[in-house]
């Protein structure tokens, strides 16, 4: 387990060009100091990639993706929004099981 600042875990490394090619913009914000997350990068970069390529396969074109960083309580929290057709309540459910 490391730590790594928030900016290099949204970074959309590979993934502008695929957006890019569908007219979707990219936007990471970042909180305007540097936020620093305790954990296993690896794992943590995957799964915010798989939900950037998710964002970017359901968003139609001229949708925004942004990303987020807060800390409102000493904790870092990750918003993810597109403009995309949204999931059902079944798939929502699906997607809070640990991450593999």
């Amino acid at each position: 387990m490391g730590s790594t600042r928030i900016e290099s875990l949204i970074a959309f490394t590979g993934r502008q060009q695929a957006a890019a090619e569908k007219g979707i913009t990219l936007d990471a914000r970042a909180a305007k100091d540097a936020l620093l997350v305790a954990g296993d990068c690896d794992v943590l970069r995957r799964a915010i990639g798989r939900i950037v390529s998710n964002a970017i396969k359901f968003t139609p074109a001229g949708g925004v993706y942004v990303a987020a960083m807060h800390r409102p309580t000493g904790e870092v929290e990750i918003s993810i929004t597109d403009s995309g057709v949204g999931m059902t309540a079944t798939e929502i459910s699906s997607i809070v099981e640990p991450f593999q």
